[in-house]
């Protein structure tokens, strides 16, 4: 009974005395024309060659998306898209004017706008006042001055005003309102821009558009949180803190990640 099986298989597995392996079979399947259907049948690598251009193309343009972005952390994003211009493929881009996920923060002065359409104003040594997402404050051990990260911008209160801060503990509430142990300090300026497309970016940072488009925005429209806003990485040229102020460094952002992993799913399901 075993010798007739094993026989059996043998005669299946040959044709005219040459053995048919998996191979010839998928190859064969897809060279033989059907005669009910005009349309040639393209071979299974051609297939797999396609899905790899594509996701090489999705890494590259995922690779250019964290270019384009780095350096700036929670601010003006752009998104690349290419361009046929004289024969000639260009990458330009346009902004999407969100900022990136918020992130957790253990810190009393980081505190980012939930929502986008806010930003904080600040004020340069020379009186310049720009528009910043970033809302990983500090306070200046001197002047005891509520500033930015950087340390090179005074954050403004509600009335124009430097914010300066007291030696006790303070927290900040939803609405922006920095509380003491006295009781309220000041109000952190937060405001909006009528006209997006007229917002430009200085140093990937800050950000400055006419005062004519700045409105304040209300406080029943103001929801504040712990933490602050991930773009593509923090700046690497700030000097370390004991504190842990500057070691928020991202290397990519989480789109970047989400869309990595989507490739490896998407290369292992091709070479199942």
């Amino acid at each position: 009974m075993i010798n007739q099986c094993l026989w059996g298989l043998v005669l299946s597995l040959s044709v005219f005395g040459q053995i048919v392996t998996q191979e010839d079979v998928i190859r064969n399947r897809s060279i033989v024309p059907d005669s009910g259907n005009n349309q040639p049948v393209l071979d299974r690598g051609l297939a797999v060659n396609q899905n790899a251009m594509k996701m090489a193309g999705e890494g590259v343009m995922v690779w250019t998306l964290y270019s384009i972005n780095k350096m700036t952390p929670g601010y003006k994003r752009v998104k690349p898209y290419s361009t046929l211009e004289n024969g000639l493929v260009q990458l330009k881009t346009y902004p999407l004017h969100v900022p990136g996920p918020p992130v957790a923060s253990k810190r009393d002065y980081d505190v980012y706008i939930q929502n986008p359409q806010g930003y904080f104003l600040v004020e340069s040594v020379a009186g310049n006042r720009f528009l910043m997402r970033d809302g990983r404050f500090k306070k200046e051990p001197k002047t005891s001055y509520l500033i930015t990260v950087s340390g090179q911008h005074r954050v403004l209160s509600e009335d124009l005003t430097p914010i300066q801060l007291p030696n006790s503990d303070i927290y900040i509430s939803h609405t922006g309102v920095i509380i003491g142990n006295s009781g309220p300090i000041a109000t952190l300026r937060i405001v909006s821009v009528s006209n997006l497309n007229a917002l430009e970016i200085v140093d990937g940072i800050r950000l400055h558009t006419d005062p004519e488009f700045i409105t304040s925005v209300p406080p029943h429209e103001r929801l504040l949180k712990q933490g602050f806003y991930e773009g593509a990485s923090v700046p690497k040229s700030l000097p370390p803190d004991t504190r842990g102020i500057y070691r928020h460094i991202y290397l990519s952002s989480s789109y970047s990640a989400k869309r990595g992993i989507r490739m490896m799913k998407n290369i292992i399901r091709v070479n199942q």
